[in-house]
């Protein structure tokens, strides 16, 4: 044999064993994956709950007629509202009545839209919200949000919609009767009492008793779009979602209801029980593959060949 094939020989035999070494010295790591990452390819087709979400949605501005009315629900409304006495501007819980809008000069030469209010209480006093918009925009677009108003003919539309049904709810944040922020039991039937108006970011407070005679409200934004974080289609399932998953066991399902995780849960068991991660890392040793399930609140799980190994909640 040569050197120079000894020398090569020597060269191959070196590289399988590190990469043989690597395949049985522990956990191999893979990049990192992100939630948003898995959500990319998984488009779900139009539900009941898509098209009620699609229904709950202001009305667009060219409908609007002088009459309307809105809630003040922040008091920051005093930075947006210009009027003659300073001292007449509304407070949170008062209503303002839109009267309609008409055309101003902008600084920049340009036009804005100048929409006008008054107190439901004191109509001389005209309030005027300058828009960044021209009047053609304003006419054309599908939906302007009025910072710090709640649309009360959108709450009345909700309310219309939704009171007197029965849902499930799919979230376990909520409000207790004294409006204090609570977690309670998620996928179970719930009655809607009403829907009224809610807060500036959430202008819509949906008012529920569940199957334990338990009452509590959720807040909830509308409309469709990526902002539309706690919609309808987010909070609500129109059909039983137990019925979806019957391979679940009955013991596991009462724990997914109250957001407990069990060792040897599946991935799916634990999606349902805490929500998606914010990150995943993947490995795998000599005989078996891992998962990392990391969340923003510092809860973790990890899975064994797609079981619960350990988590910290």
């Amino acid at each position: 044999m040569t050197l120079k094939l000894f020398t090569q020989l020597a060269t191959t035999v070196t590289i399988a064993f590190f990469s043989l070494t690597a395949c049985f010295t522990g956990i191999e790591s893979t990049p990192k994956i992100t939630a948003d990452e898995l959500k990319k390819d998984k488009k779900q087709p139009t539900s009941a709950e898509d098209e009620l979400s699609a229904i709950i949605i202001p009305d667009s501005p060219s409908t609007w007629q002088p009459g309307r009315q809105y809630l003040v629900a922040d008091n920051r409304i005093k930075l947006i509202f210009s009027t003659v006495d300073e001292k007449r501007l509304p407070s949170v819980g008062d209503t303002v009545i839109y009267n309609g809008f008409s055309s101003v000069p902008s600084l920049t030469g340009t036009t804005n839209v100048a929409l006008k209010f008054h107190k439901k209480n004191d109509p001389t006093d005209i309030l005027t919200y300058i828009a960044e918009i021209s009047p053609d925009d304003f006419l054309q677009r599908q939906r302007v949000d009025i910072p710090f108003l709640v649309d009360l003919s959108l709450v009345n539309k909700a309310n219309q919609l939704l009171g007197g049904k029965s849902l499930y709810i799919m979230s376990p944040y909520r409000y207790d009767m004294e409006n204090h922020a609570v977690n309670g039991r998620k996928y179970i039937r719930v009655t809607v009492n009403n829907a009224v108006a809610g807060n500036a970011d959430y202008p819509i407070r949906v008012n529920l008793t569940d199957i334990d005679n338990k009452s509590f409200s959720v807040l909830m934004t509308t409309g469709t779009d990526r902002s539309s974080t706690r919609n309808f289609s987010t909070l609500f399932s129109t059909t039983d979602p137990r019925q979806r998953y019957q391979s679940i066991t009955d013991e596991n399902w009462e724990a997914i209801t109250y957001s407990r995780l069990k060792p040897y849960m599946t991935r799916d068991e634990a999606r349902l029980a805490v929500g998606s991660p914010t990150e995943i890392d993947r490995g795998h040793s000599y005989s078996s593959a891992y998962e990392r399930w990391v969340y923003p609140n510092g809860t973790y799980i990890i899975f064994e060949d797609g079981i619960i190994k350990s988590f910290r909640l």
